[in-house]
């Protein structure tokens, strides 16, 4: 139902956006990552690969305190690799931080097909 209407619709709406130079927003968590002093390298590695900021390593006893933020997607499978180059002695704790520019904005859109 709708038609023409509908389509048309559809079309000023992309039109605008594509126009208005929007920018692309992805959710990032905060994370505080607990791992023995021996992991911290491949820790902040990993973490900065992902495309998180990380502050300087914390010392607590025998363990280190890696803080800081990355998107979503890039943390969201990380608590298996976490557990496993660490023998479960790894921790790793999120919570919402809120909504910052897409990295890969271009690559994003180009995926799915948007200007098609």
């Amino acid at each position: 139902e709708g038609g023409d209407f509908r389509q048309a619709t559809y079309r000023a709406v992309r039109q605008g956006l594509m126009q208005a130079e929007n920018v692309l927003l992805e959710p990032y968590y905060d994370f505080r990552l607990e791992v023995p002093a021996e992991c911290v390298g491949r820790a902040m590695t990993d973490l900065q690969n992902m495309g998180g900021t990380v502050e300087p390593p914390q010392n607590e006893g025998e363990n280190a305190v890696l803080t800081g933020y990355a998107p979503v997607r890039t943390l969201r499978d990380y608590f298996a690799d976490v557990a496993a180059y660490t023998r479960g002695r790894g921790q790793l704790s999120c919570a919402v931080r809120g909504y910052e520019a897409c990295q890969n904005q271009d690559e994003i859109v180009a995926s799915l097909s948007y200007d098609a």
